[in-house]
C-alpha cells in the first residue's frame, strides 16, 4: 500500500470517525428535552465539552476547540497529561481554583435554575481564578528567583500569553528573558527557576512583554 493510499485510508476513516461522533452528540444532545438518564449524560457532556473547548481556545488554538467539542473525553485526558507537567508551578495557585469551584456549587444549591449547570459553570469560573492568580505567583516567583540570582530587571510576557503560545514548535517568544553582561536567561514553569540560554540560541530568543522591576 503507497503512501497516497494509506492517507485516503486515514482521510476517510477520520472522517467516518468525526461523522459518527456528530450523530451519536446531535443524537444524545436531543436527549435533553426528556427527563431520564440520557438528559443526565447530554447536560454532563455539554458542560465538559465546553469546558475543554473554552480552554482549548484560551491555549490558542481555535480549530482543536471546535473538533473537542465532539471529542472531549480524549481531549480531557491530553490536557490533563499536559497539565501535570507543570504541577510545581499550579500548585501555587491550585487553592483558589479549590474555593472557586466550591464556592459555586455551593450557590447552585441556592439557585435552582443552575443545579444541572453547577460543574461547567463552577469548572470555568475555577479556571478564570486561577488564570487570574496564576499572574500574581508567577511575577513573583520570577523576582524572587532573579533576586537570588542576581539577575535584575528583566523582560517578561504574562501568563496568558504563555498559556495562549507556548510551547510551540520553533517558538522564538519564551516566558521571560534576563540579560546579564553577554548571558541570557530563560524562565521554566516546569522547574519554577531561571536557566542559562545557550550562546548560539540567545540571538533567537526575546520577549514582547513588560519590563519587570522587581524591589
Amino acid at each position: 500500500m503507497d503512501k497516497h493510499t494509506l492517507f485516503a485510508v486515514f482521510a476517510v476513516t477520520a472522517l467516518g470517525v468525526l461523522a459518527l461522533g456528530a450523530i451519536f452528540w446531535v443524537w444524545l444532545c436531543l436527549g435533553i428535552y426528556k427527563p431520564g438518564l440520557r438528559r443526565a449524560l447530554a447536560i454532563g457532556s455539554i458542560q465538559i465539552s465546553i469546558v475543554i473547548s473554552l480552554y482549548t481556545l484560551a491555549r490558542g488554538a481555535p480549530g482543536e476547540a471546535l473538533l473537542n467539542l465532539f471529542v472531549p473525553l480524549p481531549a480531557a485526558y491530553f490536557i490533563i497529561a499536559d497539565a501535570s507537567k507543570f504541577t510545581h508551578f499550579i500548585s501555587h495557585f491550585a487553592i483558589v481554583g479549590i474555593v472557586s469551584f466550591v464556592g459555586c456549587s455551593l450557590l447552585s444549591v441556592l439557585i435552582k435554575a443552575t443545579r444541572p449547570w453547577f460543574f461547567g459553570i463552577s469548572t470555568i469560573v475555577a479556571l478564570l481564578g486561577m488564570i487570574v492568580a496564576a499572574e500574581t505567583v508567577s511575577r513573583t516567583a520570577m523576582c524572587e528567583a532573579a533576586t537570588l540570582a542576581q539577575l535584575g530587571d528583566f523582560q517578561r510576557n504574562t501568563v496568558y500569553w504563555s498559556l495562549a503560545n507556548a510551547p510551540r514548535e520553533f517558538q522564538f517568544q519564551i516566558h521571560a528573558l534576563a540579560l546579564v553582561d553577554d548571558t541570557a536567561f530563560g524562565w521554566s514553569y516546569r522547574t519554577m527557576g531561571w536557566y542559562e540560554i545557550p550562546t548560539d540560541a540567545q540571538i533567537n530568543v526575546w520577549v514582547g512583554g513588560e519590563t519587570a522591576i522587581c524591589h
